[in-house]
């Protein structure tokens, strides 16, 4: 005599992949916010609009950034306090001759 196969039943079969989906969603959320981290999102600018309330806005490149937007919303360009200089350029590899 052979045993009866056991049978899921369709709610089971949905709930079992709807877990399986969010853990899967889980994982690739945290891979992306680990590779953002390593990234650097957003890099440490020279410039800085402050505004006359005390708020700054440090997202500028260049001082006529700054200018621009001072001219559009009033206060003053500043060096952000934060900013320790632009990475150098990678090294070139040296070419060897015979």
């Amino acid at each position: 005599m052979s045993r009866p196969v056991a049978v899921r039943s369709v709610g089971t079969r949905l709930v079992t992949r709807g877990l399986m989906l969010a853990s899967l969603f889980a994982v690739m959320m945290a891979v992306d916010a680990t590779r953002e981290a390593e990234a650097g999102r957003w890099p440490v600018t020279q410039w800085c609009v402050r505004a006359y309330d005390g708020q700054m806005d440090c997202a500028y490149f260049t001082y006529q950034q700054c200018q621009e937007a001072v001219s559009a919303t009033g206060g003053d360009c500043a060096i952000n306090p934060r900013f320790t200089g632009y990475p150098a350029p990678p090294a070139q590899a040296r070419r060897y001759y015979r």
